[in-house]
């Protein structure tokens, strides 16, 4: 039992890079100034943006927004 909550203990403070830092959805919803929840959660389920599921909760990696956000800013200068 020491043996795990040991290993356990190492991973929560373990230093997370900010890229590979998960988000809930409300959070990313938050991160892209999304006006609802529902945007990111349409988002996800049209493949939009990936996302990593736990048990019921899906989340996101912060450098998969940040790609999602560069990707659509690319689309917008192509078309201006």
């Amino acid at each position: 039992m020491r043996k795990i909550q040991q290993e356990v203990q190492e991973v929560i403070t373990m230093p997370v890079s900010s890229q590979n830092e998960l988000l809930t959805v409300e959070e990313a919803a938050r991160y892209l100034k999304a006006s609802t929840v529902w945007t990111v959660r349409n988002l996800l389920s049209k493949g939009r943006i990936k996302f990593i599921k736990i048990g019921k909760r899906h989340n996101v990696r912060k450098a998969e927004l940040d790609r999602y956000i560069q990707e659509n800013e690319q689309q917008e200068q192509r078309i201006a």
